[in-house]
């Protein structure tokens, strides 16, 4: 079954991903690219390297870096990554403009 007939991989238009050339362009891809964006702006913030931060997020120190030179990751590890940051990020740092922070729901709920 196709879910999503209105995408073809042959009709998308290609744009570029930091660090990865000619990448297909599908909504699809942006929790990646949000996850990417995230974790530059973290290591920006608190000054930890890209690799503690994948170790951080993704348990892999390597992992944001398969993934810039284009590794894949299942949706369910996308998902948890950007909870993550959403958990964690720094007081009195602005989250990224672009890039839709997950809902946590409190600790008392």
């Amino acid at each position: 079954m196709d879910y999503y007939p209105h995408l073809r991989l042959a009709e998308v238009e290609r744009v570029p991903l930091t660090g990865v050339e000619n990448v297909p362009y599908s909504p699809l891809m942006e929790p990646l690219t949000n996850l990417l964006a995230l974790a530059t702006a973290y290591a920006a913030h608190t000054g930890l390297s890209e690799s503690t931060v994948s170790r951080l997020v993704l348990k892999n120190g390597s992992r944001l870096r398969e993934l810039r030179e284009g590794g894949d990751i299942g949706v369910r590890r996308v998902d948890a990554g950007l909870t993550w940051f959403s958990a964690h990020w720094p007081d009195g740092v602005d989250w990224p403009a672009g890039v839709p922070r997950p809902y946590l729901p409190s600790k008392g709920t």
